[in-house]
């Protein structure tokens, strides 16, 4: 298989696409490091105020450096994956502005 045909442009919209998909908000850090790369997520209960009606929101939300090449590529859609999958972990969110850190239980197993 060759990924002549995806070249930094493609790649950052295929990640935007699928955060859009998932409801995963995307940003790019323009100054950050390969390894700051993060995702997270938070569970925020909120009010309707027309019925007084209480709903659960989850914001989920991704930062990644500036994608220029394959293996950056695969640290994005790495990212985007614990926001798919983060309803399947036990988790302790911690607040950390514009996102939230994730701490996997480690007692968590796969079922």
């Amino acid at each position: 298989m060759t990924t002549d045909h995806l070249t930094p442009e493609v790649m950052t919209q295929h990640v935007h696409d699928l955060g859009k998909a998932f409801k995963v908000k995307v940003t790019i850090g323009e100054k950050l490091a390969p390894d700051q790369a993060r995702a997270g997520y938070r569970e925020l209960v909120k009010q309707n105020r027309h019925t007084g009606e209480k709903f659960r929101v989850i914001q989920k939300a991704v930062q990644f450096p500036p994608i220029t090449c394959e293996e950056q590529y695969a640290v994005a859609l790495h990212e985007l994956g614990h926001c798919v999958v983060a309803r399947h972990y036990a988790i302790h969110v911690v607040d950390q502005p514009p996102l939230w850190r994730i701490s996997i239980d480690p007692g968590w197993r796969a079922r």
